[in-house]
């Protein structure tokens, strides 16, 4: 399989990148996965006592890093980060002069997502689809009337997709904005109806400067990115940590740049 190296060659680029983690069984490649970590996500990973999510978090954090090394010109083993008062990490700068480099990473129990862009904050959030548990109940709590009122019309699968369509947009959002859950689920809503025209209301305004994108690169696994950026343009590869890169097309998802 050829590889390519991705570039963010404009200002607007938006790149998603997606593993899944069933493609990942080789022992050998997972002790290269911990090689890879920095002490201070070693010892997170080593106080993990469930062995699944020990998994998970070292498949995450090596993806991360390998995909922050394809734009910066040092190794994925030696990056440093920083973190916010909530949590969002970012990376630590050697240049102090460079433009940001504005990230975020997402796992779920077979999948890690990964958006980078210069374009402004970004996040994502990747979740796996489940039959219906109690949606309705659940957006009742959490979502806007709004949202309510667009899944009470759908049934099935249907609506369980919408669920997760609108779930992973608000989560991408406020792990854009860098603010953890200070910020109530049900203060904003999405018009998310056609994946390509997905639309931000929040304090009654539709808001213009952010692009949305939703898709399911992965079977049965949503992906949602949240860009503030009115101009970004995305594009979507698929890797495991450390190997060979592909890009997928989005209009096979369904999807515009």
């Amino acid at each position: 399989m050829n590889s390519i190296k991705p570039a963010l060659d404009t200002a607007d680029a938006v790149h998603l990148w997606v593993t899944d983690t069933t493609d990942i069984s080789d022992q050998g490649v997972e002790e290269r996965y911990v090689q890879a970590l920095g002490q201070a996500e070693l010892d997170s990973y080593k106080a993990l006592a469930n062995a699944e999510h020990r998994r998970e978090y070292l498949i995450s954090q090596a993806f991360l890093r390998d995909v922050l090394s394809h734009y910066l010109e040092q190794a994925a083993d030696s990056l440093e980060f920083v973190r916010n008062a909530s949590g969002k990490p970012s990376l630590q700068l050697t240049n102090q002069e460079a433009a940001p480099l504005h990230f975020n990473l997402s796992h779920s129990s077979r999948s890690v997502a990964c958006a980078v862009t210069y374009a402004g904050h970004v996040g994502v959030d990747v979740e796996t689809s489940h039959p219906d548990s109690g949606l309705l109940a659940m957006a009742e709590h959490y979502f806007a009337g709004d949202e309510v009122d667009c899944l009470q019309k759908l049934d099935g699968e249907r609506q369980q997709m919408m669920f997760a369509r609108i779930w992973t947009l608000k989560e991408a959002y406020i792990k854009a904005r860098g603010e953890g859950h200070s910020k109530s689920l049900d203060s904003f809503s999405f018009d998310c109806k056609e994946p390509g025209s997905i639309r931000l209301v929040e304090d009654a305004v539709a808001r213009q400067d952010w692009r949305f994108w939703s898709l399911q690169p992965i079977a049965d696994q949503t992906v949602s990115v949240a860009v503030e950026s009115a101009e970004a343009r995305l594009r979507l590869f698929s890797t495991v940590p450390f190997g060979a890169v592909t890009e997928l097309p989005l209009t096979s998802l369904g999807q515009v740049a």
